[in-house]
């Protein structure tokens, strides 16, 4: 996809955004590798490039989340408003809030992913979240 450069630069340079926690390095036998964009990549990227922060969103989503009393990916995205580009990263950071097996595991390709199962523990939880990032 880079024609114009060494591949060997392009793997060094992979392997420098890895240890940024900026990629995620999947390595294959002869050689080959394949790179995965991080979370952390979008919280550090996305303000810069696309003029939204994605804590801020994240907040925002937790909101709707709390006032919808629903964890489906689908109609949270709907509520907001958003490109998938904006809200899966949002949605995303909100995860490591939800016990493993409150978080859908469905595959489908739209989102990190298809839901959470709202519990009253996992509510606190994002009340707690919003009133941080509120100065509460």
């Amino acid at each position: 996809m880079l024609p114009g450069l060494d591949k060997q630069a392009v793997a060094d340079a992979s392997y420098e955004l890895e240890a940024l926690g900026l990629l995620r390095m999947q390595r294959f036998l002869g050689g080959n590798w394949h790179a995965n964009l991080t979370p952390f990549f979008y919280e550090q990227v996305d303000p810069q490039l696309m003029g939204w922060n994605t804590a801020a969103d994240a907040m925002e989503v937790a909101r709707i989340m709390l006032a919808e009393d629903t964890g489906n990916a689908s109609t949270l995205h709907a509520k907001t408003g958003w490109t998938k580009r904006r809200f899966n990263p949002a949605f995303r950071a909100l995860l490591h809030l939800f016990p493993n097996g409150r978080v859908r595991k469905v595959i489908q390709p739209d989102y990190p992913t298809a839901g959470v199962v709202l519990a009253p523990e996992d509510k606190a939880a994002l009340r707690r979240f919003v009133a941080r990032g509120s100065g509460g």
